[in-house]
C-alpha cells in the first residue's frame, strides 16, 4: 500500500468513527468502534472492519449492525467525500473483524494451558517431597 492510500485509509477510519458516534442515532449503533479500512489504489472500495464492544459474540447483534452500517453507507459516503475533499467517494464493504475474538479465545486457551502446567509441576514436587521423607 503506497503512502497515499495508508494516509487516506486512517483519515476515513478516523472520520468515520467521529460521524459514527456524533450524528447517527441508530441503538444498533452504539457500541460500534471502526478498527480498519483498507482502500483500493485507485480510492474508489474501501472495507471497512468494525467491532462491537458490547455483544460481539452475538451473531444477531453483528447482524443488526451490519445492516445499519449498510443502510447508512451513502450517507456517510457523502460525508466522509465531503469532510475530506475527496474528489470521488470510496464505496464502503462493511466487515466484522473477527480477529480480537479469536485473539481472546486464544488468550483463556493460553491461561488454562498455564494453569494446567503450574497444577502438574506443584503436584510433582508434592510428589517428590513425599518420597524423599519416606527415603529418611
Amino acid at each position: 500500500m503506497n503512502k497515499r492510500v495508508s494516509q487516506v485509509s486512517e483519515r476515513i477510519q478516523e472520520a468515520l468513527s467521529l460521524f459514527i458516534g456524533r450524528n447517527l442515532d441508530d441503538k444498533r449503533l452504539l457500541h460500534v468502534v471502526i478498527v480498519d479500512v483498507q482502500l483500493s489504489a485507485d480510492l474508489r472500495n474501501a472495507k471497512v472492519y468494525f467491532r462491537l464492544l458490547v455483544g460481539g459474540n452475538q451473531s444477531a447483534h453483528r447482524c443488526a449492525t451490519l445492516k445499519a452500517l449498510i443502510h447508512a453507507s451513502s450517507l456517510l459516503r457523502y460525508e466522509i467525500a465531503k469532510q475530506l475533499k475527496l474528489r470521488y467517494a470510496p464505496d464502503f464493504r462493511f466487515y466484522y473483524d473477527e480477529s480480537g475474538d479469536r485473539q481472546s479465545r486464544l488468550e483463556t486457551l493460553f491461561n488454562e494451558i498455564a494453569n494446567e502446567t503450574k497444577e502438574s509441576e506443584q503436584e510433582k514436587a508434592n510428589h517428590a517431597d513425599e518420597s524423599c521423607d519416606k527415603d529418611f
